[in-house]
């Protein structure tokens, strides 16, 4: 069961750092 946990985590991780490109882009649209 404990691979449901590291899938979870890895989504959680994976979604956070788009949402953080996201907010960079709109932030500094260089």
């Amino acid at each position: 069961m404990d691979w449901i946990y590291l899938l979870l985590t890895l989504a959680f991780f994976g979604l956070s750092v788009l949402l953080i490109r996201g907010i960079e882009k709109l932030g500094m649209p260089s």
